[in-house]
């Protein structure tokens, strides 16, 4: 027991070390392969210790889907393309996940381009050398200073990513009551809809964000940790069934109407765990953050589950 809990110890020092740095995810790959002694490539700890450095942190879509790829027997084959460097051979593979399991090629590339394999390029149209606008997108300002600079923002504050605008950044504006994400959009990064005000006095953190409305289109596959935390103003919030995941905490300390199109969790375990993450209680950047105190609306199948599971959280079926 004692060892157990000194090598998760050492991990958790690790990983202050790692984000410390700024290492990227690749380099911070390959330390936890030279520092283990083991190619984790092959073996089934390496998710775990990817998780335990928070390698996920800004792509909480990228757990499920490798856990998904791995649980059914893909481990040796990534491990050998990944020691042949073949770029050729990367992009077949990742047609053949594409067709098998469904997943979007556009998450694919960027989950298997962090990782260290070979990506290959998109072709650039000869006729035109400039970068390609998404429909929708092009008459929105380029951020051209601070901590978005190259990226796109709309007319509310909106920051998403250029050219392509499938990740959605900030909302800047804490005064906006509704939102709407652009169609088109992948995912909702980390702390999206959080607006720090700080107590200068305590250090105690606060979202100031007085957002009422989202809405969210069914291009969205993922939602990023802490993506509505502390939202105290929101009213109605609808969650589409093309989510594939919800990174931690995305709805602590926030409240109104949620509701989702669809929950896909049949075992009881895994449901208890996915919605305890996302909406409970938890102490973040040294403040703590109340659970979610508004209404859930779910599927009526799944209703009488979690009311049993859940007896904090109030939930609704339709």
């Amino acid at each position: 027991m004692g060892k157990k809990y000194c090598e998760c110890l050492k991990k958790k020092v690790y990983l202050r070390q790692i984000k410390q740095k700024n290492m990227e995810l690749n380099q911070a790959i390959q330390k936890i392969i030279d520092d283990n002694d083991v190619n984790v490539l092959t073996e089934r700890s390496f998710l775990t210790l990817l998780n335990d450095y928070q390698a996920f942190e800004d792509m909480p879509f990228a757990a499920s889907m490798l856990r998904q790829i791995y649980n059914n027997g893909y481990g040796t084959k990534i491990h050998k393309i990944y020691c042949n460097q073949d770029a050729n051979e990367v992009t077949a593979f990742l047609s053949e996940l594409r067709n098998k399991f469904g997943f979007d090629i556009v998450m694919l590339r960027k989950v298997f381009g962090e990782f260290g394999f070979p990506i290959v390029s998109k072709q650039k149209s000869k006729s035109n050398d400039s970068k390609q606008v998404r429909p929708g997108f092009e008459g929105l300002e380029i951020v051209k200073y601070g901590e978005y600079q190259g990226k796109y923002r709309d007319e509310y504050g909106g920051i998403y990513s250029y050219p392509n605008a499938e990740l959605f950044y900030k909302l800047e504006d804490p005064n906006v009551p509704m939102y709407s994400i652009r169609q088109g959009t992948k995912m909702i990064c980390k702390e999206a809809f959080v607006i720090w005000d700080i107590n200068s006095c305590y250090g105690a953190r606060t979202n100031k964000s007085t957002i009422q409305v989202i809405v969210i289109p069914d291009s969205v596959v993922s939602i990023g940790t802490c993506a509505f935390l502390g939202c105290t103003s929101l009213q109605n919030i609808t969650i589409p069934s093309s989510v594939m995941s919800i990174g931690d905490n995305a709805f602590t300390g926030s409240c109104g109407i949620l509701k989702f199109e669809s929950v896909n969790i049949a075992d009881d375990f895994k449901f208890k765990d996915e919605f305890r993450r996302v909406f409970y209680d938890k102490e973040i950047y040294g403040t703590k953050f109340d659970l979610f105190k508004g209404t859930i609306y779910i599927p009526k199948s799944m209703l009488k589950m979690a009311k049993w599971l859940f007896l904090t959280l109030k939930f609704q079926g339709y």
